[in-house]
């Protein structure tokens, strides 16, 4: 059975401990076995950006890889709102590499779920976001008892961002995109492909270029005979990252 999720979620157990406050994407919920089918992200007041892409339509990308968007699904874009003059900011970058696998879980899971690094980087009118896994990320689940969520924030302040995720089930992977109480169609370009997912996003989605903290998390959830397996992952393992790093 296949699950639909809110934007981005919240990291399961993450909301327990010291920064769990901090540590929370924007809009969202955990994952549920059998629940919550055909729901639209981010609930029943969640607003509709007119004019999106189709979600979940991805096309194959240059490995194999399964692209949603990609240029011609971008907006039109003149200017970067918001860049500074000396154009540091469209163009800067920030990276966090672990030197060994270390999510948390239970059961048997897989090695592709744990994130070993993220990458950061401007491209002047739009950022990449590459996630580097520990295996081959499959391009959908095996059974529809499995599910696997990624996410990453743009934190502008406490209560204030935007998050970026895809959920993979049976089906393959379908990106979202949004804010606090909304959601919207994935902007740009969501790439599964060997051991990375990619996303690049126009600085314009964010209201332009600006520094933020950022945070990733990995979450891949499983229930076969009445037991559960799952694990989670983030970065970094504490707080949240700054852009530039």
């Amino acid at each position: 059975m296949a699950l639909v999720l809110s934007l981005s979620l919240i990291a399961a157990c993450s909301d327990t401990g010291p920064d769990a406050g901090d540590r929370t994407l924007l809009g969202t919920e955990t994952p549920r076995a059998g629940k919550d089918k055909g729901k639209k992200p981010g609930g029943k007041n969640a607003e509709r950006k007119k004019g999106g892409n189709n979600r979940g339509s991805g096309s194959a990308g240059k490995d194999g890889g399964t692209v949603a968007g990609g240029p011609s699904a971008l907006p039109e874009q003149v200017d970067v709102p918001g860049a500074d003059e000396d154009k540091t900011y469209p163009t800067a970058s920030a990276e966090i590499v672990e030197s060994k696998p270390d999510g948390n879980g239970q059961g048997i899971t897989p090695g592709y779920a744990e994130l070993l690094g993220t990458r950061v980087e401007g491209l002047g009118k739009d950022f990449r976001v590459t996630l580097t896994f520990n295996g081959e990320v499959p391009q959908e689940m095996p059974n529809d008892k499995s599910i696997m969520v990624i996410g990453f924030q743009v934190l502008r302040g406490r209560d204030d961002g935007y998050a970026f995720s895809g959920q993979a089930t049976e089906k393959g992977w379908q990106p979202y995109a949004g804010g606090k109480e909304k959601a919207t169609d994935f902007p740009g370009r969501f790439e599964v492909s060997g051991s990375t997912i990619v996303m690049e996003i126009p600085w314009s989605y964010v209201e332009g270029a600006y520094p933020f903290k950022w945070l990733v998390t990995s979450n891949w959830y499983q229930s076969l005979a009445n037991t559960t397996h799952y694990i989670f992952d983030l970065i970094p393992n504490k707080g949240q990252a700054n852009y530039p790093g």
